[in-house]
């Protein structure tokens, strides 16, 4: 399920970013900088939602992104792996957590695992942050840091600490490591635009500005609470508001200020106007708003041409993935004969695991 996405992890090294002034200047313009996270620092008590993907949501969800990212800073940074890391500090990472947000463990222990998950994808990309700033110097430091040493902004790190770092990071199978990683972040043509807050946060913002009709808000149950939320309704959502909910995540405003696919991204731009069409066929939703008047001028000629390559697709063949076998299923009432379908020498018999 795309909501369970790492974009819906807030921030990296700490989901607070303080505001500070650049320094040798006489602006009075305030600049947000990226800095380690403060922590969670509320003045009531915190009672966390999850929705109906087991997510957490709701009004304490920045909350728990800051905790989250408190828990990953506390890890020496020369630990290799977050699985690596003792159990009983694991363990008590969450038992904070629960304590912090009057979270109640559910039968499955989804809600630890998420939590667990969360940590180790925040643990990594700090330490990768730390080596593009430090290490590679691929990525540019504030104004106000540029003379400063992990040591300095972060306080959990040692210089010895660091030492130790640096020479694991210059190591051969880490160069090779780290060259196979950034080939693979080049895959991601279409990053969203959601910023730190990812789909999660993002979505009530949405639905407030009138660009998400508010019945695609998600269901939400109560943290103190052991029972998990009913995915029932959860497929009919997502086939609903999954391709409305990607173009949004891909716009940004012109210059008249209207909301829009980046114009630059053109393979994005197609596949927009390739979902709204396809979602016409559907007649499940009308969300004509998603895209500027000149983008649905453009694709209006070729709406036919869609409306038949969707047809083919979704009511003719289907490509379904078991157990890492590709069968092909090429009619709904024909199956492989290895099911009990079929016979050898017809059409519709296969070889192996693919039709003939």
């Amino acid at each position: 399920m795309d909501d369970h996405r790492d974009n819906e992890i807030q921030g990296i090294d700490g989901a607070s970013h303080p505001t500070g002034e650049s320094q040798g200047t006489n602006t009075s313009k305030k600049t947000k900088f990226r800095g380690p996270s403060k922590g969670v620092q509320a003045k009531k008590p915190m009672h966390l939602q999850y929705n109906q993907y087991g997510i957490p949501d709701g009004e304490w969800s920045g909350e728990y992104g800051k905790q989250v990212g408190s828990c990953a800073a506390r890890i020496n940074i020369n630990v290799k792996e977050y699985s690596t890391l003792d159990e009983h500090t694991k363990k008590g990472f969450w038992e904070e957590t629960k304590l912090l947000f009057h979270i109640i463990d559910d039968p499955a222990k989804r809600r630890e695992k998420y939590f667990h998950m969360c940590v180790a994808k925040r643990f990594g990309a700090f330490k990768s942050r730390l080596t593009r700033r430090w290490i590679t110097k691929k990525e540019k430091m504030p104004k106000h840091q540029t003379n400063d040493m992990p040591w300095d902004i972060y306080h959990q790190i040692t210089e010895d600490d660091w030492k130790t770092f640096v020479m694991e990071r210059n190591k051969p199978e880490m160069l090779v490591r780290r060259e196979k990683a950034s080939k693979s972040a080049l895959q991601n043509k279409h990053p969203h635009r959601t910023g730190q807050k990812g789909y999660v946060r993002k979505r009530p913002e949405w639905i407030n500005d009138g660009r998400l009709p508010p019945e695609a808000a998600l269901t939400l149950s109560s943290g103190s609470s052991s029972v998990t939320s009913s995915l029932t309704t959860a497929p009919d959502r997502f086939k609903k508001f999954r391709s409305v909910e990607w173009i949004l995540a891909h716009q940004v405003k012109n210059k008249e200020g209207k909301w829009e696919v980046d114009p630059n991204d053109k393979e994005a731009v197609n596949i927009a106007k390739m979902a709204v069409s396809a979602y016409e066929i559907l007649r499940s939703i009308s969300f004509s708003f998603l895209i500027p008047s000149s983008i649905a001028k453009i694709a209006s000629p070729f709406h036919h041409v869609y409306h038949l390559i969707f047809t083919f697709l979704i009511l003719i063949v289907g490509v379904h993935k078991r157990r890492g076998k590709r069968k092909y299923f090429i009619h709904p009432g024909r199956r492989c004969p290895h099911q009990g379908y079929g016979k050898k020498g017809s059409p519709w018999a296969c070889q192996g695991n693919r039709w003939s």
